[in-house]
């Protein structure tokens, strides 16, 4: 692994990020990258936060991640179980940070290429794409989970989040407990030990984000449920709430 950003310390910041971009192709107009999208969301939450973003598609990764308060993997249009060298090289420092418990969240992407590092499962969803808004019930292991981890404290027991996927995690790696699933995707996060947090949905997308993927990277749709899609994006999410967690599981002590 080798590094391309400048580290430095700062003992006036309350947090420090790296972001590990796994989608270096990706750009939205005025929203930027997956990394960019994952500063913004933490910049918002905490203005004073460091957020340092690693391309790891080619090869760029934190030389020391115990430096960062937590490291987040970003969504991304590659398949975790693709063949690609640089997948194989991410999963290895997936595990290297699991053994050391480092603080490590997985965004969509992120989710599944985490649970995949560690023994679980991923593939084609065989019910297809989950587009847009989406609601689903806490479970109440996860709740208990998330309230270790990041104060979650029962203030959310269903959680509304956009989604661009049709991948998905179809077994969890062991001793990782699921926070809950809809009817088209059973695993929408996971809890593994107090070190490990993932959402297959997105709380660094905004409506206009998921608006333009769905326009340009959706397989094809039907003008119904494009409709319905668009019409779903425009309700509100609980993203800042997510963004609020992920700061405090990664201040946590």
């Amino acid at each position: 692994y080798h590094s391309t950003v400048h580290e430095h310390t700062s003992h006036l910041c309350l947090m420090r990020i790296a972001v590990l971009l796994a989608d270096n192709c990706l750009q939205i107009d005025k929203h930027g990258s997956f990394g960019d999208m994952c500063r913004n969301m933490f910049k918002e939450t905490d203005p004073r936060a460091v957020v340092n973003v690693y391309d790891v598609v080619e090869g760029h990764y934190p030389e020391d991640p115990m430096k960062y308060s937590g490291v987040i993997i970003s969504g991304s249009t590659h398949s975790a179980y693709g063949g690609d060298d640089w997948l194989q090289v991410l999963q290895d420092y997936i595990r290297m940070m699991d053994r050391s418990r480092i603080r490590l969240v997985g965004l969509a992407f992120g989710h599944q290429i985490i649970a995949q590092a560690l023994g679980g499962i991923v593939e084609r969803n065989p019910r297809g794409w989950e587009l847009g808004w989406q609601s689903f019930p806490i479970t109440s292991a996860g709740g208990r989970k998330l309230t270790d981890l990041c104060s979650w404290d029962n203030r959310k027991q269903i959680l509304d989040l956009l989604y661009f996927h049709q991948d998905h995690v179809r077994q969890l790696p062991a001793g990782a407990v699921s926070i809950g699933g809809t009817r088209r995707c059973a695993i929408e996060g996971f809890v593994k030990g107090d070190h490990i947090l993932t959402f297959q949905g997105q709380p660094e997308f905004s409506s206009e984000v998921l608006e333009h993927l769905v326009l340009h990277h959706a397989g094809p749709i039907t003008d119904e449920d494009h409709m319905n899609i668009m019409r779903s994006i425009r309700k509100p999410t609980d993203s800042r709430f997510i963004a609020e967690r992920l700061a405090e599981f990664f201040k946590y002590e």
